[in-house]
């Protein structure tokens, strides 16, 4: 029994598209054709369900971009939109991830695929809502199956059915991209399904315990405190700049930006204020919450189960460790969310609260839903064996994953496949420096990781480097070269 077969556990029992209607179109066969898939018939394709078929079907397109715009749903609750570009396609399929807990369609986030011709696709990942929200999982096994990984395969054969009924051939290349969520969703197909894309782009990918222990870690340091206690923006930039004087030459430049913050080694005590002292200077709570969130997540008797954030991310706490109106900070009401409707198997609910978490004994419990949710599997012979390319990457400076799970799992990709020559012929991991959650941060982040795919996939043009440009948030001419992380 393949992974596939083994993980598609609950059937697809319909598929519903609906094309909206009043919207201008361009030639009139154009139109016809992406109506025409109403009579599409999905049982063979899906070969997932007997009862599978295509219940209706209206069709939406874009004149000024001239593509075929579909909405779907897949039976229960999982929702998709396609995008088929109605002429120079570039035979290409390129399926969009989603982020944070999802609940919406991110299809413009594969805009600049569209641009480039390919034929894109995105899913809900099975349920509606807020996409930093949870309450959907509570008591929802289906739900929680979706957001796994059903959602993101169902998704993706169905898509690639409407293409091949569109343009009365199949994709050449099937690429998949995406970054947080998206990039766990990268690594499960890779892992579970290695048969369904060439090419894989995984950003910074979530895990359920550690990062939901980390949420909770460094969103309570300010719970309760006094406010002369609270690490506030000041405390963080004052803490920010003497890092960055303590570490930042050691990577032989002064550039505001820590190649490998593993090397720097700053004790937030140094700055607690000294009788007679500045104003530049921390209380000792301030010090010590700092360190809690340096120091990750450990049980009683000092074993790690989660690293924290790392040197260099200080400015990116304030959004989610502040408190804000009349509410908690962001990251403790987002932990307590997960912790109500997704971290276990059985769900305690609304009434529960982060004052009911014991780490000692409730992260045993979370175990379970941790093996279905997350993508920690090295094992990647299937998906080297069919010829599969995967480019992973993370921002050192990412506080709200931590870059150093991506290392984590790197290395151990790197001992079961038996070292990096036999690892990088076909799994890359890029390291950036400065670079935050999937993007921003004061380095040259802006990186063409779909043509480094492309490169890699079609002509064997493996990515031994990658150039980095400036954007906005930083210097917009400056650019940086990149290489792949090796241990």
């Amino acid at each position: 029994m393949t992974s596939a077969t083994r993980y598609s556990v609950i059937p697809i029992a319909a598929v519903l598209i609906v094309i909206l209607p009043n919207l201008t179109f361009g030639k009139s066969n154009e139109l016809d054709h992406c109506t025409g898939l109403a009579g599409l018939d999905l049982v063979d394709v899906l070969e997932l369900s007997a009862e599978s078929t295509l219940k209706q079907s209206t069709s939406e397109q874009d004149a000024d971009a001239s593509y075929c715009r579909i909405h779907g749903t897949i039976a229960p609750d999982i929702g998709f939109e396609v995008r088929l570009p109605n002429s120079n396609w570039n035979g290409k399929f390129l399926m969009q991830g989603c982020r944070a807990f999802c609940g919406v369609l991110m299809i413009d986030d594969a805009n600049d695929a569209l641009d480039r011709h390919y034929a894109v696709a995105t899913t809900d990942m099975g349920h509606k809502g807020n996409i930093v929200e949870s309450r959907w999982g509570y008591n929802n096994t289906s739900a929680e199956i979706d957001f796994a990984y059903r959602a993101t395969r169902a998704t993706a054969i169905v898509a690639k059915s409407l293409v091949r009924a569109f343009y009365d051939r199949q994709s050449e290349y099937n690429y998949y991209r995406g970054c947080s969520t998206g990039g766990r969703q990268g690594l499960t197909l890779a892992q579970l399904f290695p048969d369904d894309f060439d090419g894989i782009i995984a950003g910074a990918p979530v895990v359920l315990i550690g990062g939901t222990l980390n949420l909770l870690s460094m969103g309570r340091v300010n719970v309760g405190q006094e406010k002369v206690d609270i690490l506030d923006e000041n405390a963080l930039s004052l803490l920010h700049a003497r890092v960055l004087e303590a570490c930042d030459a050691l990577d032989g430049r002064n550039d505001g930006i820590l190649d490998d913050p593993r090397a720097c080694d700053f004790d937030p005590a140094t700055l607690i204020c000294k009788a007679g002292g500045t104003a530049q200077c921390l209380t000792p709570r301030q010090a010590e919450a700092a360190q809690l969130i340096y120091g990750g997540v450990n049980t009683s008797d000092g074993r790690m189960l989660a690293p924290g954030p790392l040197f260099g991310s200080e400015l990116n706490w304030a959004a989610g460790i502040l408190p804000q109106e009349n509410a908690a900070p962001f990251y403790y009401q987002m932990a307590e969310d997960i912790l109500r409707y997704l971290a276990f198997q059985v769900d305690p609910g609304p009434q529960y609260t982060t004052q009911d978490f014991d780490i000692d004994r409730d992260v045993p419990k979370m175990a379970e839903s941790a093996a279905l949710v997350d993508a920690t599997n090295p094992d990647l012979r299937d998906f080297k064996r069919r010829g599969g390319k995967l480019i992973a990457y993370h921002g050192w400076q990412d506080e709200s994953v931590t870059p150093l799970n991506t290392v984590q799992y790197y290395d151990a990709v790197l001992e079961e496949m038996g070292g990096a020559d036999k690892t990088m012929d076909f799994f890359r991991l890029f390291m950036v420096p400065g670079m935050n959650h999937c993007g921003g941060g004061p380095a040259p982040w802006d990186i063409d990781w779909l043509n480094a795919l492309e490169q890699w996939v079609e002509q064997d043009n493996a990515p031994d480097s990658l150039v980095g440009y400036g954007t906005e948030d930083t210097l917009p001419h400056t650019e940086r070269t990149y290489f792949p992380y090796r241990p």
